[in-house]
């Protein structure tokens, strides 16, 4: 599946990040992120995991496939 919005680093805990959509949700993203793309617009692929999320987004968990600048 493939997610668009603004990549943010939340800073609870050992921190963790977060896809904020178009529409408003907050994602919570697992695996591979770069911290280069922090602030910018992205796209995600990657697939919806079954988890308990300590960045409090309330939100899905996504596991990242892949992501790339838009």
């Amino acid at each position: 599946m493939t997610y668009q919005g603004k990549l943010k680093q939340v800073d609870l805990g050992a921190g963790a990040w977060v896809l904020q959509t178009n529409d408003g949700e907050n994602i919570q993203l697992v695996g591979d992120v770069p911290a280069r793309l922090a602030g910018c617009s992205v796209s995600v692929q990657g697939r919806e995991v079954e988890a308990m999320g300590f960045a409090m987004t309330g939100g899905r968990i996504v596991e990242v496939s892949q992501i790339s600048e838009r």
